[in-house]
Protein backbone atom coordinates (compact mmCIF):
# COMPACT_ATOMS: atom_id res chain seq x y z
CA UNK A 1 0.00 0.00 0.00
CA UNK A 2 1.44 3.35 -0.83
CA UNK A 3 2.62 5.51 2.20
CA UNK A 4 -0.31 8.30 1.48
CA UNK A 5 -3.22 5.69 1.09
CA UNK A 6 -1.97 3.89 4.27
CA UNK A 7 -1.90 7.37 6.12
CA UNK A 8 -5.34 7.89 5.24
CA UNK A 9 -6.54 4.90 5.92
CA UNK A 10 -5.38 4.73 9.89
CA UNK A 11 -6.95 7.62 10.07
CA UNK A 12 -10.96 6.89 8.31
CA UNK A 13 -10.83 2.90 9.48
CA UNK A 14 -13.96 3.81 11.99
CA UNK A 15 -12.59 2.32 14.81
CA UNK A 16 -9.30 3.62 16.77
CA UNK A 17 -5.80 1.70 15.73
CA UNK A 18 -2.18 2.41 16.58
CA UNK A 19 -0.87 5.00 14.33
CA UNK A 20 1.08 3.56 11.40
CA UNK A 21 -0.99 0.27 11.39
CA UNK A 22 -1.19 0.31 7.24
CA UNK A 23 2.34 1.28 6.93
CA UNK A 24 3.75 -1.91 8.96
CA UNK A 25 1.25 -4.36 6.77
CA UNK A 26 2.66 -6.48 4.60
CA UNK A 27 0.72 -8.88 1.87
CA UNK A 28 3.06 -12.03 1.52
CA UNK A 29 2.33 -13.61 -2.16
CA UNK A 30 3.61 -16.04 -4.83
CA UNK A 31 3.66 -15.86 -8.22
CA UNK A 32 2.33 -18.89 -10.23
CA UNK A 33 5.31 -20.80 -12.09
CA UNK A 34 5.47 -19.62 -15.84
CA UNK A 35 3.18 -21.32 -17.91
CA UNK A 36 4.64 -22.47 -21.13
CA UNK A 37 2.10 -22.04 -24.21
CA UNK A 38 2.73 -22.33 -28.44
CA UNK A 39 -0.99 -21.15 -28.58
CA UNK A 40 -1.27 -17.21 -29.68
CA UNK A 41 -2.77 -15.34 -26.97
CA UNK A 42 -3.67 -18.09 -25.14
CA UNK A 43 -6.29 -17.73 -22.86
CA UNK A 44 -5.91 -18.32 -18.73
CA UNK A 45 -9.25 -19.66 -18.17
CA UNK A 46 -7.94 -22.80 -20.03
CA UNK A 47 -5.55 -23.04 -17.31
CA UNK A 48 -8.33 -22.57 -14.65
CA UNK A 49 -7.66 -18.99 -13.10
CA UNK A 50 -11.22 -17.17 -15.35
CA UNK A 51 -11.28 -13.30 -14.65
CA UNK A 52 -13.02 -11.65 -11.57
CA UNK A 53 -13.44 -8.15 -11.24
CA UNK A 54 -14.11 -6.59 -7.66
CA UNK A 55 -15.30 -3.15 -7.00
CA UNK A 56 -15.17 -1.36 -3.62
CA UNK A 57 -18.34 0.39 -1.61
CA UNK A 58 -18.92 4.10 -1.70
CA UNK A 59 -16.12 5.92 -1.11
CA UNK A 60 -14.01 2.79 -0.26
CA UNK A 61 -10.81 1.75 -1.80
CA UNK A 62 -10.01 -1.01 -3.66
CA UNK A 63 -7.12 -1.71 -1.09
CA UNK A 64 -9.92 -2.19 1.34
CA UNK A 65 -10.49 -5.83 0.16
CA UNK A 66 -7.04 -7.00 -1.11
CA UNK A 67 -6.86 -10.14 1.32
CA UNK A 68 -9.99 -10.81 0.16
CA UNK A 69 -9.26 -10.75 -3.59
CA UNK A 70 -6.28 -12.90 -2.45
CA UNK A 71 -7.96 -15.58 -0.62
CA UNK A 72 -10.66 -15.45 -3.88
CA UNK A 73 -7.36 -15.56 -6.14
CA UNK A 74 -5.69 -18.73 -4.22
CA UNK A 75 -8.95 -20.71 -5.00
CA UNK A 76 -8.24 -20.59 -9.08
CA UNK A 77 -9.23 -17.08 -10.21
CA UNK A 78 -7.71 -14.18 -11.62
CA UNK A 79 -8.60 -11.35 -9.38
CA UNK A 80 -8.67 -7.62 -10.33
CA UNK A 81 -9.62 -5.21 -7.59
CA UNK A 82 -10.51 -1.47 -9.39
CA UNK A 83 -10.61 1.75 -8.00
CA UNK A 84 -13.11 4.47 -8.90
CA UNK A 85 -11.18 8.08 -9.20
CA UNK A 86 -13.00 10.86 -7.55
CA UNK A 87 -15.70 7.98 -5.60
CA UNK A 88 -12.94 6.61 -3.78
CA UNK A 89 -11.83 8.21 -0.46
CA UNK A 90 -8.47 8.07 -2.28
CA UNK A 91 -6.84 6.85 -5.57
CA UNK A 92 -2.61 6.33 -5.74
CA UNK A 93 -1.63 7.01 -9.40
CA UNK A 94 1.13 5.17 -10.46
CA UNK A 95 3.54 8.77 -10.74
CA UNK A 96 2.08 9.21 -6.84
CA UNK A 97 -0.48 11.44 -7.68
CA UNK A 98 -3.41 11.05 -5.11
CA UNK A 99 -6.77 11.68 -6.11
CA UNK A 100 -9.63 12.24 -3.62
CA UNK A 101 -13.12 11.87 -3.65
CA UNK A 102 -15.57 14.42 -4.94
CA UNK A 103 -18.41 12.77 -5.39
CA UNK A 104 -20.57 10.63 -3.15
CA UNK A 105 -23.08 8.74 -3.16
CA UNK A 106 -26.40 10.48 -3.22
CA UNK A 107 -29.39 10.65 -0.79
CA UNK A 108 -31.99 7.82 -2.65
CA UNK A 109 -34.55 9.82 0.33
CA UNK A 110 -34.23 13.75 -1.72
CA UNK A 111 -36.17 13.40 -4.55
CA UNK A 112 -34.21 15.97 -6.49
CA UNK A 113 -31.13 13.55 -5.65
CA UNK A 114 -32.87 10.56 -7.86
CA UNK A 115 -31.15 11.32 -11.21
CA UNK A 116 -27.83 11.87 -9.95
CA UNK A 117 -27.72 7.98 -8.40
CA UNK A 118 -28.27 6.82 -11.59
CA UNK A 119 -25.58 9.06 -13.08
CA UNK A 120 -23.61 7.97 -10.55
CA UNK A 121 -23.82 3.90 -11.16
CA UNK A 122 -23.73 4.66 -15.02
CA UNK A 123 -20.26 6.04 -14.33
CA UNK A 124 -19.28 2.44 -11.83
CA UNK A 125 -20.15 0.51 -14.51
CA UNK A 126 -18.70 2.55 -17.10
CA UNK A 127 -15.33 2.18 -14.88
CA UNK A 128 -16.00 -1.19 -15.01
CA UNK A 129 -16.72 -2.01 -18.84
CA UNK A 130 -13.44 0.26 -19.86
CA UNK A 131 -11.32 -1.77 -17.04
CA UNK A 132 -12.59 -4.78 -19.28
CA UNK A 133 -11.93 -3.52 -22.59
CA UNK A 134 -8.63 -2.83 -21.58
CA UNK A 135 -7.63 -6.57 -19.86
CA UNK A 136 -8.39 -7.15 -23.76
CA UNK A 137 -5.05 -6.05 -24.60
CA UNK A 138 -2.21 -8.16 -24.69
CA UNK A 139 0.25 -4.98 -23.40
CA UNK A 140 -2.24 -4.15 -20.57
CA UNK A 141 -1.97 -7.51 -19.06
CA UNK A 142 1.69 -8.31 -19.34
CA UNK A 143 2.20 -4.77 -17.72
CA UNK A 144 -0.36 -5.85 -14.63
CA UNK A 145 1.20 -9.10 -14.45
CA UNK A 146 5.06 -8.94 -15.27
CA UNK A 147 5.82 -12.95 -15.22
CA UNK A 148 3.12 -13.85 -17.88
CA UNK A 149 4.29 -14.67 -21.04
CA UNK A 150 3.01 -11.81 -23.82
CA UNK A 151 1.01 -14.18 -25.50
CA UNK A 152 -1.28 -15.07 -22.60
CA UNK A 153 -4.02 -13.18 -22.21
CA UNK A 154 -7.38 -13.37 -20.40
CA UNK A 155 -10.64 -14.32 -21.12
CA UNK A 156 -13.00 -11.49 -21.29
CA UNK A 157 -15.77 -12.54 -22.41
CA UNK A 158 -16.83 -14.98 -19.55
CA UNK A 159 -16.34 -12.44 -16.46
CA UNK A 160 -17.80 -12.63 -13.18
CA UNK A 161 -17.79 -9.55 -10.73
CA UNK A 162 -18.16 -9.25 -7.03
CA UNK A 163 -18.85 -5.91 -5.10
CA UNK A 164 -19.33 -5.05 -1.78
CA UNK A 165 -22.07 -1.92 -0.95
CA UNK A 166 -22.19 0.29 -3.68
CA UNK A 167 -19.33 -2.22 -5.40
CA UNK A 168 -22.23 -4.81 -5.46
CA UNK A 169 -24.85 -2.68 -7.10
CA UNK A 170 -22.68 -2.17 -9.80
CA UNK A 171 -21.82 -5.63 -10.12
CA UNK A 172 -25.40 -6.23 -11.02
CA UNK A 173 -26.38 -2.94 -12.77
CA UNK A 174 -23.16 -3.75 -15.37
CA UNK A 175 -24.21 -7.79 -15.89
CA UNK A 176 -27.49 -6.14 -16.97
CA UNK A 177 -26.01 -4.08 -20.11
CA UNK A 178 -22.74 -6.54 -20.43
CA UNK A 179 -23.21 -9.61 -21.94
CA UNK A 180 -19.40 -10.36 -21.16
CA UNK A 181 -20.61 -10.44 -17.54
CA UNK A 182 -21.72 -13.92 -17.10
CA UNK A 183 -22.69 -13.34 -12.99
CA UNK A 184 -22.60 -10.89 -10.41
CA UNK A 185 -22.32 -11.06 -6.63
CA UNK A 186 -23.24 -7.66 -4.41
CA UNK A 187 -22.22 -8.23 -0.97
CA UNK A 188 -24.43 -6.09 1.48
CA UNK A 189 -25.43 -3.25 -0.99
CA UNK A 190 -28.83 -1.18 -1.27
CA UNK A 191 -30.47 -0.32 -4.39
CA UNK A 192 -32.32 2.50 -3.04
CA UNK A 193 -32.91 4.92 -5.88
CA UNK A 194 -32.24 2.32 -9.01
CA UNK A 195 -35.33 2.83 -10.25
CA UNK A 196 -34.71 1.69 -13.75
CA UNK A 197 -32.78 -1.62 -12.68
CA UNK A 198 -35.16 -2.35 -9.84
CA UNK A 199 -38.08 -2.45 -12.54
CA UNK A 200 -35.60 -4.38 -15.05
CA UNK A 201 -33.35 -6.54 -12.99
CA UNK A 202 -30.89 -8.76 -14.89
CA UNK A 203 -30.43 -12.40 -16.15
CA UNK A 204 -27.20 -13.54 -15.52
CA UNK A 205 -26.64 -15.65 -11.82
CA UNK A 206 -27.16 -13.38 -8.82
CA UNK A 207 -25.65 -14.05 -5.26
CA UNK A 208 -26.93 -11.66 -2.78
CA UNK A 209 -25.40 -11.54 0.66
CA UNK A 210 -26.59 -9.18 3.51
CA UNK A 211 -25.45 -8.25 6.83
CA UNK A 212 -27.09 -8.54 9.81
CA UNK A 213 -29.37 -5.80 8.68
CA UNK A 214 -31.65 -6.36 6.21
CA UNK A 215 -31.59 -4.73 2.95
CA UNK A 216 -34.97 -3.26 2.34
CA UNK A 217 -34.94 -2.57 -1.60
CA UNK A 218 -33.51 -7.02 -2.26
CA UNK A 219 -37.63 -8.42 -1.73
CA UNK A 220 -38.35 -5.72 -4.84
CA UNK A 221 -35.76 -7.05 -6.93
CA UNK A 222 -35.67 -10.73 -6.34
CA UNK A 223 -38.43 -11.11 -8.85
CA UNK A 224 -36.43 -9.75 -11.94
CA UNK A 225 -33.27 -12.21 -11.41
CA UNK A 226 -34.61 -14.61 -14.12
CA UNK A 227 -31.79 -16.65 -13.78
CA UNK A 228 -29.72 -19.01 -10.76
CA UNK A 229 -30.25 -16.49 -7.56
CA UNK A 230 -29.59 -17.01 -4.03
CA UNK A 231 -30.31 -14.55 -1.07
CA UNK A 232 -28.30 -15.32 2.04
CA UNK A 233 -27.37 -13.11 5.36
CA UNK A 234 -24.57 -13.11 7.82
CA UNK A 235 -25.76 -13.35 11.40
CA UNK A 236 -23.63 -10.47 13.64
CA UNK A 237 -22.12 -8.97 11.10
CA UNK A 238 -22.39 -5.01 9.93
CA UNK A 239 -22.10 -3.34 6.93
CA UNK A 240 -18.13 -3.25 6.87
CA UNK A 241 -17.89 -7.22 7.72
CA UNK A 242 -17.31 -7.48 3.92
CA UNK A 243 -13.83 -5.69 4.10
CA UNK A 244 -10.64 -6.73 4.90
CA UNK A 245 -11.09 -5.27 8.50
CA UNK A 246 -12.01 -7.93 10.53
CA UNK A 247 -8.97 -10.10 9.62
CA UNK A 248 -7.07 -6.74 10.22
CA UNK A 249 -8.05 -6.80 13.65
CA UNK A 250 -7.42 -10.29 14.05
CA UNK A 251 -4.08 -9.90 12.54
CA UNK A 252 -3.71 -7.04 15.33
CA UNK A 253 -4.36 -9.49 18.10
CA UNK A 254 -7.26 -7.48 19.08
CA UNK A 255 -9.84 -11.17 19.17
CA UNK A 256 -11.87 -10.57 21.00
CA UNK A 257 -13.36 -7.20 19.70
CA UNK A 258 -14.28 -4.35 21.74
CA UNK A 259 -18.13 -2.94 21.61
CA UNK A 260 -16.94 -0.28 19.78
CA UNK A 261 -15.16 -2.33 17.25
CA UNK A 262 -17.83 -4.93 17.26
CA UNK A 263 -20.59 -1.89 16.18
CA UNK A 264 -18.25 -1.83 13.47
CA UNK A 265 -17.33 -4.61 11.78
CA UNK A 266 -19.30 -7.23 13.40
CA UNK A 267 -19.01 -9.35 15.80
CA UNK A 268 -17.19 -12.71 14.02
CA UNK A 269 -13.76 -13.25 14.72
CA UNK A 270 -11.71 -11.90 11.65
CA UNK A 271 -10.52 -15.23 10.52
CA UNK A 272 -13.74 -16.86 10.36
CA UNK A 273 -14.98 -14.15 8.67
CA UNK A 274 -12.80 -14.03 5.76
CA UNK A 275 -13.06 -18.54 5.83
CA UNK A 276 -17.02 -17.66 5.25
CA UNK A 277 -16.93 -15.04 3.10
CA UNK A 278 -14.22 -16.13 0.59
CA UNK A 279 -15.73 -19.86 0.76
CA UNK A 280 -19.35 -18.52 -0.41
CA UNK A 281 -17.63 -16.22 -2.86
CA UNK A 282 -15.50 -18.82 -4.41
CA UNK A 283 -18.78 -21.27 -4.65
CA UNK A 284 -20.73 -19.01 -6.35
CA UNK A 285 -17.37 -18.26 -8.92
CA UNK A 286 -17.04 -21.92 -8.96
CA UNK A 287 -20.90 -22.15 -10.68
CA UNK A 288 -20.57 -19.48 -12.81
CA UNK A 289 -17.47 -19.56 -14.23
CA UNK A 290 -16.57 -23.45 -14.03
CA UNK A 291 -20.37 -25.07 -14.09
CA UNK A 292 -19.36 -26.27 -10.78
CA UNK A 293 -23.23 -27.09 -8.47
CA UNK A 294 -21.91 -27.42 -5.09
CA UNK A 295 -23.93 -28.56 -2.29
CA UNK A 296 -23.01 -25.45 -0.34
CA UNK A 297 -25.01 -23.25 -2.03
CA UNK A 298 -28.31 -25.47 -2.56
CA UNK A 299 -29.00 -24.84 1.11
CA UNK A 300 -27.84 -24.42 5.00
CA UNK A 301 -24.82 -25.79 6.16
CA UNK A 302 -24.09 -27.14 9.28
CA UNK A 303 -20.23 -25.83 8.97
CA UNK A 304 -21.25 -22.19 8.37
CA UNK A 305 -23.80 -22.05 10.47
CA UNK A 306 -23.43 -17.93 11.10
CA UNK A 307 -24.85 -17.83 7.37
CA UNK A 308 -28.87 -17.98 7.16
CA UNK A 309 -30.53 -19.42 4.16
CA UNK A 310 -33.25 -17.09 2.94
CA UNK A 311 -34.54 -17.29 -0.61
CA UNK A 312 -32.88 -19.79 -3.34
Amino acid sequence: MAEQAAAVMDKNIGFTVPEGTFESFRMQVCSPKRRQSHAKHRSWSKTGSPLVLLSPGNSGSRLEYSLIAQAVASQGYTVVTIDHPYDARFVVFPDGEVVEAIIFLPDPGVPEQLEMIELFYETRVSDARFVLDELEKPDVVHHLFPNTPLDCGLDTEHVAMIGHSAGGVTAMIVSSKDNRFVGALNMDGGLAGVKGFLQDGTDVPVLLFESEHPQPDWPKIWPHLSDWKLWLRLEKSEHPTFTDYPYLVHLLGMDPVSSEIAASIGEIPGDRVMEIISTYVGAFLDLVLHGRHGKLLEGPSEAFSEVEYLRG
